[in-house]
């Protein structure tokens, strides 16, 4: 059964290392010679909680509610969070999807000190802090939590705007290319020998124009239309490089 990646871990703070080697007994007694080995464990800080730490093998199962039958399937830490442990077995260390507190612009270095010390890493987890992390931070705590509410929601509207105008750039340049084809001005060829997506097979150069402008052309336009569509693109970008 899949297991969801997408769970949110922003009241968490997920670490994994290794253990120092440790002299397995019976190993050693059965090989006649020492051997030393190492566990992968994983470390587990809540936040707005400094205290509270969960140390467990990366390996060890724990029972949890997986598909829509919510059906009970063990399931490893390291799956669990698999891009921290990735992150972990190419000796890096992974801070989680969020934006990270700094980025806050309200906050000066000494807030920003406190809310690490309180595994306050990201500006989502501050936003969604629970009733123990606001107690610990103090009276400051909603005033906090509210900017960052804000500035996630600010984030969120630019995103959303930037979306909506790749996706009217995408439209735009279809709308071109009919109007051009329908007028009879530049009947484009099915192979246009002065474009550099003339020899592109279609799939690709539908993967190009979605890979510049967030956005799949809508329908399913023909190869022509869709390399007057690129060429299209490339003049748009050219001039406003210009």
């Amino acid at each position: 059964m899949p297991i969801n990646h997408e769970e949110d871990h922003h009241h968490l703070h997920i670490e994994f290392y290794e253990t120092e080697p440790k002299q397995n007994k019976r190993r050693t007694l059965a090989e006649g010679r020492p051997i030393f080995e190492t566990k992968e464990m994983v470390r587990i800080r809540f936040v707005g909680d400094p205290k509270s730490v969960n140390c467990a093998p990366a390996d060890e199962c724990e029972f949890r509610a997986i598909g829509p039958d919510a059906e009970f399937v063990g399931v490893s830490y390291k799956e669990r969070f698999p891009k921290h442990y990735e992150a972990f077995k190419n000796s890096l260390v992974y801070h989680g999807d969020g934006i990270p507190i700094a980025e806050l612009p309200t906050l000066d270095k000494s807030r920003i000190a406190e809310l690490k010390a309180l595994n306050i890493l990201s500006i989502e987890s501050l936003a969604q802090l629970n009733r123990d992390g606001q107690k610990r931070l103090g009276v400051s705590a909603l005033e906090m939590m509210k900017h960052a509410q804000n500035y996630l929601d600010g984030r969120a509207g630019v995103n959303v705007e930037m979306k909506m105008a790749e996706e009217n750039a995408v439209l735009q340049a279809q709308i071109d290319a009919l109007t051009e084809r329908m007028a009879g001005l530049t009947e484009p060829q099915e192979q246009p020998v002065d474009s550099p997506f003339g020899d592109m097979e279609s799939s690709d150069i539908k993967a190009w124009i979605k890979d510049r402008t967030g956005s799949t052309p809508m329908g399913n336009p023909g190869h022509a239309t869709l390399v007057a569509m690129a060429d299209k693109i490339i003049e748009k970008e050219a001039a406003e490089a210009a």
